[in-house]
């Protein structure tokens, strides 16, 4: 399968290159928030190709510690040979004075990645259309480079902002609280298994939990298991804790009915799935 190609930057594809500006004008303003902006932006989610080229040269200048101005940047550019491909020094004066805002710096850095997001997943919508006209295309491989090329792009959503701790200390706080008026002795979902419940303090969210065995050594019954639960406890508002949960499961191995899920049922009713 062959990599998307770039498209032309013009007409009605995403893009607000005021809002690069921004961001590239506050870290001129505050070199420090460079960090910060680098962990949800790369250079190609900048649509200026100048903007995009000084961005980087941001990066390389921060990764041998290099204060980031508009002299070390200018300098850096013209020793790499791009200096007139931005625009000369006058671009980069321009950006210096843009009037940048760093109280403002999370939401132009969040347009940007936005704008970039939809600017690729038009790129690779192309490719896959492209890909699935060819008349000797196999539809298992169509679909497989179809789900990487977007699972790559839901990776790359725009991450949370760093969260100041006065606001972590207040969540906890009702979370303590709660837990208190409710008798609630967990701070996630309770799984049914006191042991682990205790290492873990219950199932929280956002966590990925993976379970590892040899085979036949009863992964999916557990996971089943601990779905059950947690759904018999909290999915019918049956008890007072703040959690409430739908559970899903699939099995990429079976169609239902299956052992697992006549074993899951008989288990709910108490009834021997075996006699």
């Amino acid at each position: 399968m062959r990599e998307p190609e770039a498209q032309p930057r013009e007409g009605r594809i995403p893009h607000d290159v005021d809002a690069e500006k921004n961001v590239l004008s506050t870290i001129f303003y505050d070199p420090n928030t460079y960090d910060t902006v680098a962990v949800q932006l790369r250079p190609d989610d900048f649509f200026s190709s100048a903007n995009r080229e000084i961005f980087e040269a941001m990066g390389e200048l921060s990764a041998v510690s290099t204060v980031i101005s508009r002299g070390s940047v200018a300098d850096y550019l013209r020793k790499t040979s791009r200096l007139q491909a931005v625009g000369g020094i006058s671009y980069i004066s321009d950006l210096v004075e843009f009037e940048g805002s760093s109280a403002a710096l999370n939401y132009t850095v969040s347009t940007v990645k936005k704008r970039a997001l939809k600017r690729k997943l038009m790129e690779a919508a192309q490719c896959i259309v492209q890909d699935s006209m060819a008349p000797q295309s196999d539809v298992e491989v169509l679909l497989e480079e179809a789900e990487r090329r977007i699972s790559e792009l839901i990776q790359d959503r725009p991450q949370d902002a760093a969260v100041e701790l006065e606001a972590i200390i207040s969540e906890v706080y009702k979370d303590v609280r709660t837990r208190i008026e409710t008798g609630e002795t967990l701070l996630g979902v309770n799984t049914g298994y006191s042991e682990l419940d205790e290492m873990t303090s219950g199932f929280h969210k956002g966590n990925l939990i993976i379970l590892a065995a040899r085979p036949s050594m009863g992964k999916t019954a557990l996971a089943l298991n601990i779905a059950a639960n947690a759904a018999q406890k909290y999915g019918n508002g049956w008890s007072s804790s703040p959690w409430r949960c739908r559970v899903r499961s699939w099995d990429s191995d079976f169609s239902p009915p299956n052992l697992q899920s006549t074993a899951s049922v008989c288990a709910r009713a108490r009834y021997p799935s075996v006699r």
